[in-house]
């Protein structure tokens, strides 16, 4: 069996390529790329000599299948590349992969840039826990139904890709569904005129309008959401229970711990996790404060 490499590479700066991508594209047999002349140039750069071919959306399912096949019978070195940063992500590859792994070939991950990451970490916003969408429909009734689906999913964190024609557009809508939004629009990240617009969505609206040159360059775009707290739905036969009583009803119901009541109260009722957290600490004292005086 050969092996195939899944190599992340530089995503505007070319000095971003790690000491092992350079190693393992130098020692590879063939290279897939999703554009053969954009990634001759990472290749020259770097005097890398090794036959180079297409791997896109358009020939993915045949050329797997042809890559696939040397893989097993020839044992050789392949790495998988994207225009920029990790492949894979909103990037072909994923069906070389599935199906390599099906066929017991070894795929390994060379890691590096992401545009997601590199965004996620400049924004200054909240992300322990974020969603990637990708790029996001053209068509006005499927952009509003990712936009309710954020809403119904209370996604308070996630990440977009835009094409810089399609910014201003992408700003607005924005601006008309999440109007209480942060964001940061991330713009040429990594190279030389890398830039950000951040703040509340309307500000980022205004300096976009206010900058020329904002219809040039790559965006990737972080948005932080608060959605408002859903109304507590009280359970069948508790009437309007606090959330201290709900958490020891359910423990006693189900002889769960405190930690697993804050889980499932937290989800049944569409309460915020914090929220019900508190409640647990305000339990757990008044318990500790019983204790005492007994």
């Amino acid at each position: 069996m050969g092996t195939l490499y899944v190599v992340a590479t530089p995503i505007g700066n070319l000095a971003d390529l790690s000491p092992r991508a350079l190693e393992v594209l130098r020692s590879c047999d063939l290279i897939l790329a999703e554009d053969t002349r954009y990634s001759k140039r990472l290749l020259q750069h770097y005097d890398i000599h090794v036959p180079l071919v297409s791997y896109h959306k358009f020939n993915e399912r045949s050329r797997a299948a042809e890559v696939l096949q040397r893989l097993v019978s020839e044992e050789i070195k392949v790495a998988l590349i994207s225009d920029a940063g990790t492949p894979c992500i909103s990037d072909p590859g994923t069906e070389i992969v599935r199906r390599a792994r099906e066929l017991g070939i070894p795929v390994y991950g060379v890691s590096g840039p992401s545009a997601v990451a590199t965004a996620i970490s400049v924004s200054g916003l909240p992300a322990r826990e974020f969603t990637f969408l990708g790029f996001l429909p053209r068509k006005e009734g499927e952009l509003k139904e990712v936009f309710r689906s954020i809403r119904e999913r209370r996604l308070s964190t996630f990440v977009v890709y835009e094409s810089p024609r399609r910014i201003h557009h992408l700003a607005r809508a924005l601006l008309a569904e999440f109007p209480q939004a942060l964001v940061c629009f991330c713009c040429e990240l990594t190279k030389k005129h890398e830039r950000a617009y951040w703040g509340p969505i309307a500000e980022v609206v205004r300096q976009l309008e206010a900058d020329p040159n904002a219809g040039y360059g790559e965006y990737t775009v972080v948005v932080h959401v608060e959605h408002d707290p859903p109304a507590a739905t009280a359970a069948p036969g508790t009437g309007e229970l606090s959330l201290e009583a709900r958490l020891v009803q359910v423990m006693v119901e189900r002889g769960c711990s405190l930690k697993e009541a804050v889980a499932a109260v937290a989800r049944e009722q569409g309460v915020p996790r914090r929220e019900v957290y508190q409640a647990a600490l305000r339990l757990r004292s008044l318990v500790a404060g019983k204790e005492e005086e007994g």
